[in-house]
């Protein structure tokens, strides 16, 4: 079951590690990933930005078979130095729909 996970809108990220919550990772920006069977997964994205001064992780369970999903997650890099945190969207899409 292939799913492709894209992050939007990331910006001055250096290093991108996702762990698929079935024993595989990936160190690509937008991954894309083949689940053996349904079921529900602990997926994990850590970044780094470029210059190594601070990394952010986020984590979410999925569940296969779904439709679509879409995760907002915090932006822990503010390119425009503004209290308010920019966000990622994190799009989950099933290949075989």
């Amino acid at each position: 079951m292939p799913i492709t996970f894209t992050l939007n809108n990331a910006v001055d990220v250096k290093d991108y590690t996702w762990d698929f919550g079935d024993g595989n990772t990936s160190i690509d920006e937008s991954p894309t990933h083949f689940y053996d069977s349904p079921g529900t997964y602990s997926v994990t994205l850590e970044i780094t930005d470029n210059d190594n001064q601070c990394t952010d992780e986020f984590a979410t369970e999925i569940e296969l078979g779904a439709i679509p999903a879409f995760y907002k997650i915090p932006n822990v890099f503010s390119p425009n130095n503004e209290d308010s945190m920019t966000s990622l969207m994190l799009s989950l899409q099933n290949l075989n729909s």
